[in-house]
């Protein structure tokens, strides 16, 4: 089985589609010239119309993933000066337009094939990232691959012993002081799921025309709880109903932000 270096970047400089070829499982490349070409169907002693208008490292590099590329390989991916991720070739090359894997001119990187990437990789920096630096896909010399096999155990390993346990049980005694909630849902009742303070609609923005768009909404009080004494009276003008972002707003301060403030803050 091959092992290849592939980079998912356009240009040197460019965006990086890394993400998306991890989300949707896919090894992707693209050259103008060839964008509209379905390499299934020609070869190297026979490629498509633009093939010559490529770069020698570009022809070297799609036709890897056209010809070589086979189930089983595995792939490094290079963003930069690291390794970022790693995956198994689970099938040929596939000419596809439908998944829309973009870049920022908006083409789309037609040419792929599929690939199961590790779920749970630590990257690292590697050599073999500076080595041939204008080529998309590079197949490393042997020495170069069983010296990666070795770093990616070794990050991996590194990582293990950064890592903490989590979750385990422990009693808290903590003294509460109850909301009443009637006041609460009242007041959402009354509201067309509308914030008060930047007056988005959810309904109009995400479409909610069959769910209740009121409990999207979050409330907040005027007079916390916590800054009064005993039982306090709260009546329904006291309870604002504010999307999630206006609300983590008002607590991003030291002294919580009073509606107002809060909507001078919106409109600048």
């Amino acid at each position: 089985m091959a092992v290849w270096r592939m980079a998912f970047r356009e240009g040197s400089q460019g965006e990086s589609l890394w993400p998306l070829c991890f989300q949707y499982g896919v090894a992707a490349i693209d050259y103008e010239p060839v964008e509209d070409a379905d390499l299934s169907r020609f070869s190297r002693e026979k490629p498509p119309d633009g093939w010559r208008e490529l770069k020698p490292s570009e022809k070297s590099s799609l036709a890897h993933v056209a010809w070589d590329m086979a189930k089983g390989d595995t792939i490094y991916v290079k963003e930069g000066k690291n390794i970022a991720g790693w995956g198994t070739v689970r099938g040929g090359y596939k000419f596809r337009l439908k998944r829309r894997i973009r870049d920022s001119c908006g083409r789309v990187w037609p040419h792929r094939v599929p690939v199961e990437w590790e779920q749970d990789f630590t990257p690292f920096e590697h050599p073999v990232c500076k080595h041939a630096p204008l080529h998309t896909v590079l197949r490393p010399k042997p020495e170069q691959v069983a010296d990666l096999k070795r770093a990616a155990l070794s990050a991996l390993r590194q990582d293990k012993k950064t890592r903490v346990q989590e979750g385990s049980p422990y009693e808290r005694i903590a003294r509460f002081r109850q909301r009443n909630r009637s006041i609460v849902e009242a007041k959402k009742r009354a509201s067309q799921g509308v914030c008060e303070s930047c007056e988005m609609r959810f309904e109009k923005k995400y479409r909610l025309r069959d769910a209740n768009v009121q409990d999207c909404l979050q409330v907040h009080h005027k007079n916390p709880l916590a800054e009064q004494s005993g039982v306090v009276v709260t009546t329904i003008d006291d309870p604002i109903l504010l999307c999630p972002n206006c609300h983590a707003v008002v607590h991003a301060f030291r002294r919580a932000l009073s509606l107002d403030e809060l909507r001078t803050r919106v409109r600048k």
